[in-house]
């Protein structure tokens, strides 16, 4: 239960990776607290943010730390290999989960399990193992060396790659511009579209548009108050949002970012009902759309 947001934006001409998260955890049938860190190093040059199953996205970076401990994540590989690591833990899971409850493993029931068990046996494993869920999303977030061949010169270049098992059957997908993961994903992601949020875009921009795009989510079950920013940098670099950081992205919000309906001044005037906005129901093209936001009006 949480929402994480990676943003990747320039700070003049140097690449930015703008990340957000909350702090909730919840234990089943315990509770909650907002005391969960939800970023993790994998390597001095990779971090992720974590968001659903706590235990088992844990593990999952583990298992990323690991392989980053004889390997590197390549412009070319990192989403191949994202995969792959992500796809061998889920296989030891399943494995588990047959081992506790028939002893046999899933290399045993798809080797042997038709001649000892019969072919009804093992299609009703498969049928619980295409179900079974890890549970645990990430957002890996780093620099990697990219070669301009026209110059041949070498630079640092940001990269985003979500882990989540909501991808319409891909479960690594590498992001130019923002990935977002957790149950708050839909709202916060509706935001960072609405704000035309993009590599492009400067880091004071980015780090307000995921403060608000966070903001956005509160209102789904799950989601914790408490946020944390950092920004890294290519040299590996971690800074956090001060406070003055943020009181200035409060500013901000109380500025641009949407009101409720319902302390609006004149309010009654505002939202004042006449019976000439509706008329009889007719097979006709629809009314213009309303106005944009940005348009001045009156009531």
């Amino acid at each position: 239960m949480t929402v994480c947001i990676g943003s990747i934006c320039s700070e003049g001409n140097d690449p930015r990776i703008v990340l957000v998260r909350d702090w909730r955890g919840e234990v089943p049938e315990v509770g909650s607290t907002d005391a969960i860190v939800k970023r993790r190093h994998l390597s001095k040059e990779w971090v992720a943010l974590l968001a659903g199953n706590t235990a088992r996205a844990s593990e999952l970076c583990i298992r990323y730390e690991s392989y980053l401990t004889k390997h590197t994540f390549t412009e070319a590989n990192l989403t191949q290999e994202v995969r792959k690591v992500f796809h061998d833990y889920k296989k030891e899971l399943v494995s588990s989960f047959l081992q506790t409850t028939y002893g046999i493993s899933f290399d045993y029931l798809v080797n042997s399990g038709r001649d000892k068990f019969g072919e009804q046996f093992v299609a009703t494993c498969l049928d619980t193992i295409s179900r079974f869920r890890v549970d645990a999303e990430l957002i890996i977030a780093g620099f990697a060396d990219v070669t301009n061949y026209f110059d041949n010169t070498t630079s640092k270049s940001p990269m985003l790659c979500a882990v989540s098992e909501n991808h319409d059957g891909d479960v690594a997908i590498s992001e130019e511009d923002f990935a977002v993961i957790g149950v708050g994903c839909n709202a916060a992601r509706t935001m960072l579209f609405y704000r035309d949020q993009e590599n492009g875009m400067s880091l004071m921009d980015t780090m307000y548009t995921a403060m608000e795009a966070k903001a956005m989510t509160l209102g789904v079950p799950g989601i914790g108050e408490s946020t944390s920013l950092e920004v890294m940098y290519p040299d590996n670099t971690l800074l956090s949002l001060s406070a003055s950081g943020y009181a200035r992205c409060v500013k901000l919000f109380t500025r641009f970012g949407p009101r409720s309906i319902y302390a609006v001044k004149n309010r009654e005037e505002w939202f004042e009902f006449k019976p000439e906005y509706l008329e009889p129901l007719i097979e006709s093209p629809p009314t213009p759309s309303p106005p944009s936001p940005d348009q001045e009006t009156k009531p």
